[in-house]
């Protein structure tokens, strides 16, 4: 257990380098078997969903009415930025450096899952989540958003 806990440490030391790529470098050191179970935990689709309305939860800090979570994904890395409404009906940015580092991965497992049979294909997702624990999350292609990271990607 105590080598786990130091892998996660060292992934998220590498994961603020934004040209790795975390999943071949933990494949490299663990094998791909042991990557997912082990980082990804192998979690069902529900269990994703609940630990992405908790991370949202956890870090406004606030009472608060509406969330909006927008998720970006394209091969192994994710992206988020999100907002919510507050009491007051202010709009304000949901910080999403204090999500848990694990979100990143139980993502990847939700687009592995997702995408399996070949059918959903997406890169991008919205969350829509309100206080009450009302829960919704579309999924998006955006063959722009594609295209310009792999022209990027040639340079």
């Amino acid at each position: 257990m105590k080598s786990f806990i130091n892998l996660r440490k060292a992934l998220a030391t590498i994961s603020l380098v934004n040209s790795c790529d975390l999943e071949k470098i933990a494949t490299f050191i663990l094998g791909q078997k042991q990557f997912y179970e082990l980082i990804i935990g192998m979690k069902t689709t529900d269990e994703i969903y609940q630990t992405i309305a908790d991370n949202i939860k956890a870090v406004i800090g606030e009472e608060w009415a509406y969330a909006e979570l927008n998720i970006e994904t394209l091969g192994t890395m994710v992206s988020f930025i999100g907002e919510y409404m507050n009491a007051n009906k202010e709009k304000k940015q949901i910080d999403v450096d204090e999500f848990d580092f694990q979100l990143t991965f139980d993502i990847l497992e939700l687009h592995r899952i997702s995408t399996e049979d070949g059918i959903n294909k997406w890169n991008k997702a919205t969350v829509h989540l309100n206080s009450e624990g009302n829960f919704n999350m579309e999924f998006i292609w955006d063959q722009q958003f594609y295209d310009e990271i792999y022209r990027l990607s040639k340079e």
